[in-house]
């Protein structure tokens, strides 16, 4: 058991306050805080009256939803697309009219912002847990999306023993940084390229390939030369990450389907949490919903070298003059921007639009600490580290320069042995 991070509880309070939202109560609450510092208040059986949210815009931007379960709306942002008035619990909250919210709870607060380059109308988040009972200290908070809010994991049951401790190269950001990048929540309960328009952008990125980035950092940091002690806070960060997307993962949606960069970074820290946290469901997480990096990553067959010779064939022209697959290419693990769902769109040309710039370059991180930790079996979907593998070989760019260093130091000494052997590269 880990004892240096520890995040103190307190006791009854009128509100609490977070990621610059507060809640304020009707009356003294018991309050405390979860393993990641996240705040959870007691239900002792008629619900928890709020009568305050902080609203700097007044509310005409800030909002508040409860259990959010579907990737279709959202009722954070009156601005942002999908909005729903009626998921927004926030609009009317007062002493005079207090939000009563129940055991089985999140109530998920944000604050707006102005759009601009980061293309997000969410400047902050924070999720405030109702609960029945006060759980154990060092508890997971349970996930935002949906309405189980059971409390399945605690800190001390991470194994971080699985972790490797690969030395350390230059180049390599503070572990005070990488903890912060991830320490406060990502807020993704809005499917597809709107996503990215309610991502809280003190909290996260808002485009999947800097979310792929983020995420695949963390996990090399984790699995670089610090001790377990010095691990602990960034693995509770990483394990509630990815216990939320695991909450949307198994509420029945989508999941995050291919689409240029959006939909990257995603499955990470699922898998790692599951085995971190001996979870094998998360652990499994690919054989539940769709992923990015999944649906993008394939061995040309017979079935790509017919669409891409037929009239069905429907190439994006963005990147130059898209070039069709022949029997050569059968075998060779390649990308699609949609593949998974709209095959008609895939390319072989190199250029192709979103190929270089959006995907693989946010990958490697990810896959190089998905490898350190033998976790490629529990992946399961070789196309990706076989892909990525031809990638660094053709392209060789990473979005962060010491993620391509700890790919050219270290992926050559613990890449598995390959299904098969690796088909000639494409023409570039």
């Amino acid at each position: 058991m880990l004892c240096c991070f520890n995040i103190a509880t307190v006791g009854a309070a009128t509100q609490v306050s977070q990621n610059g939202i507060t809640w304020s109560f009707d009356k003294d609450y018991q309050t405390g805080q979860f393993a990641n510092g996240d705040y959870y208040v007691i239900d002792s059986g008629s619900g928890v009256n709020v009568i305050g949210i902080t609203q700097p815009h007044g509310g005409s931007t800030d909002g508040s939803m409860i259990n959010p379960s579907s990737q279709s709306n959202q009722g954070y942002n009156q601005i942002a697309p999908a909005y729903n008035a009626a998921l927004n619990v926030a609009r009317s909250v007062s002493s005079s009219s207090p939000l009563n919210v129940r055991a089985g709870s999140s109530l998920v607060s944000t604050i707006g912002r102005t759009y601009d380059s980061k293309q997000t109308y969410v400047g902050y988040a924070a999720i405030l847990t109702v609960l029945s009972t006060q759980p154990p200290a060092g508890s997971f908070r349970p996930a935002y999306f949906g309405t189980d809010k059971s409390i399945k994991y605690n800190k001390s049951d991470m194994d971080l023993s699985k972790l490797r401790s690969l030395p350390n190269i230059s180049g390599m950001p503070t572990l005070s940084a990488t903890e912060d990048s991830i320490a406060r929540p990502w807020i993704d309960s809005l499917g597809g390229w709107q996503g990215r328009q309610i991502h809280p952008s003190n909290n996260m990125p808002d485009y999947g390939r800097e979310m792929a980035d983020v995420i695949g950092i963390a996990g090399l940091m984790l699995n670089s030369n610090f001790s377990n002690v010095e691990k602990e806070k960034l693995a509770i960060y990483m394990c509630q990450l990815g216990i939320d997307f695991n909450g949307i993962a198994v509420n029945g949606n989508v999941g995050w389907l291919a689409d240029g960069g959006h939909a990257s970074g995603r499955k990470f820290p699922i898998v790692v949490a599951g085995s971190l946290l001996n979870d094998s469901r998360m652990l499994n997480v690919g054989s539940i919903t769709a992923f990015g990096e999944d649906q993008q990553t394939f061995y040309v067959s017979q079935k790509e070298v017919d669409i891409t010779n037929s009239s069905a064939w429907n190439p994006d022209t963005r990147g130059g003059t898209p070039q069709a697959y022949s029997s050569s290419d059968i075998g060779t693990p390649e990308w699609g921007i949609r593949h998974a769902y709209v095959p008609a769109y895939d390319n072989k040309a190199w250029t192709a639009m979103y190929r270089t710039c959006c995907t693989a370059v946010a990958w490697g991180g990810e896959v190089l600490a998905i490898e350190a930790m033998g976790l490629r079996g529990a992946w399961n979907h070789d196309a990706l580290f076989d892909y990525m593998e031809r990638y660094m070989n053709v392209d060789g760019s990473q979005w962060n320069s010491w993620v391509r260093s700890m790919w050219v130091t270290y992926h050559s000494n613990m890449a598995p042995q390959k299904a098969a052997p690796m088909p000639p590269k494409l023409d570039i």
